[in-house]
């Protein structure tokens, strides 16, 4: 089943006033969850943060051998972020300083 997920940076009045194809699509990536456990939570976040914001799965999950894209908007040229994924039982996975830019592939074992 394949469903994609959009989340959005707080955008800063400098990228409010960049055009919108300038800002849409060059972070965009697919979880593929190659593990034996469904992800229940998955949180992307650009390195230069210190929170790592909302759960951006929602109600959804990621069931194991499933994938899921993710379109990242509003982030202007940024490209490099952390991104954490989590299991029913809390258990965590954390990907640092992935360059989305030239990764469009995230895989969980």
């Amino acid at each position: 089943m394949l469903r994609t997920i959009r989340t959005a940076a707080v955008a800063a009045a400098v990228l409010a006033s960049a055009s919108a194809a300038a800002l849409a699509g060059q972070q965009d990536f697919t979880v593929v969850n190659d593990s034996a456990q469904d992800i229940y939570y998955l949180f992307v976040s650009p390195q230069s943060s210190d929170n790592w914001g909302d759960d951006i799965l929602g109600q959804s999950i990621i069931p194991a051998g499933d994938y899921v894209d993710v379109q990242m908007d509003n982030f202007g040229s940024e490209c490099l972020f952390d991104i954490q994924v989590a299991n029913a039982y809390g258990e965590t996975l954390e990907f640092w300083g992935v360059d989305l830019c030239s990764v469009s592939q995230v895989v969980v074992q």
